[in-house]
């Protein structure tokens, strides 16, 4: 064989070879992660743990309320401002405009 043909049967045997590696490396954790749900489904979980998971709920709902209260604050300052810019720009219309003769 010549060394073209015995170079390109390498390349293809490192990709086989890589392709088995990427595999082996991205499947095993997608199977200990779904092993390792069922194992979390089967443990209960203690009262301290849900008391800080719903204090956690809470403080993230409260959170989102400030935020939603400062997006509508915000919304009305651009709407302001929208109709500022909307007066200005009629203001330079005017001004632009030659004085008409009666």
């Amino acid at each position: 064989m010549n060394k073209r043909v015995l170079g390109l049967l390498g390349l293809m045997g490192l990709v086989v070879v890589g392709s088995f590696a990427w595999h082996r490396q991205h499947a095993l954790p997608q199977e200990a992660a779904n092993q390792g749900t069922a194992a979390a489904k089967a443990l209960p979980v203690s009262a301290d743990t849900l008391a800080l998971e719903l204090e956690s709920i809470e403080a993230i709902k409260a959170d989102n309320a400030d935020l939603e209260e400062r997006i509508e604050a915000l919304r009305l300052q651009q709407a302001d401002a929208d109709k500022l810019i909307a007066l200005k720009a009629a203001r330079l219309e005017s001004l632009e405009k030659p004085p008409q003769k009666p």
